[in-house]
Parts: C-alpha cells; sequence; structure tokens
C-alpha cells in the first residue's frame, strides 16, 4: 500500500435475523443463556429463608422468657399468700392469751397448778 492510498474501512455486517420472532420491527432478542427472571426468583426466596432463620431464635426466645414470667407471677402469688398467713399469724401470737395457749400446748403449767401425767389410756 502506498502512503498516499486511503485505508480501507471495514463495516460491521448485520445478520439477518428470523422474522416474527423478535419484538417489534421484525427483530429477534438476543438469546441469553442465564434465566434472570428464575434467578431473582431464587434470590429473593434465599432472602426471605434467612429472614425467616433470623426471627426462629427471638422467637423461642420470647417463649421461653413469657414461660419463665407465667411461673414467677404463680411463686409470686403463693408467697403472698404465705406472707397473708404469716402476717395473721404474728398479730395472733402477740397477744398474751396466744402465748398463754401456746404454753399449754407445749406443756406447761402455770402458776399455782399441779401437773398430772396419767400413764396408760392410749395404750
Amino acid at each position: 500500500m502506498s502512503a498516499t492510498a486511503t485505508p480501507r474501512r471495514y463495516r460491521a455486517r448485520v445478520v439477518p435475523r428470523a422474522p416474527g420472532k423478535g419484538s417489534g420491527k421484525g427483530r429477534a432478542p438476543i438469546a441469553s443463556r442465564i434465566n434472570w427472571d428464575r434467578v431473582g426468583r431464587i434470590a429473593l426466596t434465599l432472602v426471605v429463608f434467612g429472614i425467616l432463620i433470623a426471627y426462629v431464635k427471638p422467637v423461642f426466645n420470647l417463649v421461653d422468657t413469657w414461660r419463665e414470667s407465667n411461673a414467677a407471677d404463680a411463686q409470686l402469688t403463693e408467697l403472698k399468700q404465705d406472707n397473708e398467713q404469716l402476717s395473721r399469724r404474728a398479730i395472733e401470737l402477740k397477744s398474751p392469751s396466744a402465748a398463754l395457749e401456746e404454753a399449754r400446748k407445749r406443756g406447761y403449767v402455770a402458776e399455782g397448778e399441779t401437773a398430772y401425767v396419767i400413764k396408760g389410756l392410749g395404750e
């Protein structure tokens, strides 16, 4: 080639497409080996399952905490009843007659009284 000659230009050759297979104007879409709709659905499904799995442990912890709170409420109710009973008993024992009655139950005798023991009645 000489220096004065114009360089040869190459043009891209247009490959004719089969008519009727494309969207509008007789052109067919370029076929892709990857089905992006399916990939998107699979990715979305995996993300949803990941989120659901992330909620599993907190839900179990919530249920365990709820059970423990119910057990603690039952124990609190029982302890309140015991406290009321013991408070009533403490008020009763502050009176002088209660002290005398308790002493009699234990077998004590008041001044001026004579204690008798009878054997053989329970046999």
